[in-house]
Formats: structure tokens, sequence, C-alpha cells
């Protein structure tokens, strides 16, 4: 995050929610300060992320899981194929994002355990 980029908060807050609409403020917040940033705090937002990741996820295969069960008496259907591709897809992403997290999460867990900042 960078203090020049600038965020419309309340759209954030409109299209992906008032989590990631407090995410995004912390992470503003922190990237605006003279001081360095704290591990444990980017272990916080990242803990966010992660409930965030989490819930998306879920609903996104939820979605596409249901549309998927509408079109199945139609066997053979384009369109089936095509909301199997992106469930697979839409998976896969999670799991790399689940991945990089879980990453960062170590990183900073090292860095407090070291005593860092």
């Amino acid at each position: 995050m960078s203090a020049k980029v600038k965020v419309d908060l309340e759209a954030c807050r409109k299209h992906a929610g008032e989590a990631w609409r407090r995410v995004f403020e912390s992470a503003l917040a922190m990237a605006s300060r003279k001081e360095r940033v704290m591990a444990r705090e980017l272990l916080s937002i990242i803990n966010d992320v992660e409930r965030i990741e989490s819930f998306a996820g879920e609903e996104y295969l939820a979605s596409i899981s249901s549309r998927i069960l509408q079109l199945a008496p139609y066997g053979g259907n384009k369109e089936l194929e095509l909301c199997r591709a992106a469930l697979e897809l839409i998976a896969e992403d999670e799991e790399r994002h689940i991945s990089i997290l879980r990453k960062i999460k170590e990183i900073l867990i090292n860095e407090e355990a070291r005593g860092g900042s």
C-alpha cells in the first residue's frame, strides 16, 4: 500500500464490504505514518484479509455451484462446462491466496518472535 494511492473507501465498502473498507483504512493509516510499522500490526491486517478471503471464496463457490446444479439436468451444455471451469479456477485461486497469506504470516510471526518491528 502506498499513502500516495487514492482509494475511494465508500466505493470499497459498497462493492467489497465493510470488512475490506476497514482493512484498507488500516493499511492506508500505516502507510502514511512516519514510524515503522510493527509486525504485529501487519499480522492483524493479514488475519482480517484471511477471513475476508475465506468468506469471498465460499460465496463465489456457492454461487457457481448453485448455477452448475441448475444446469446439470441439461448435460452437455456449454454454459455448464464454463461454470465448471470457472469453479475450478476460483478454487485454485483461493488455494494460492491462502498459501500466500500463510507465508506472509509465517514471516511476520518469525519477525515478531525475534523482537523485530
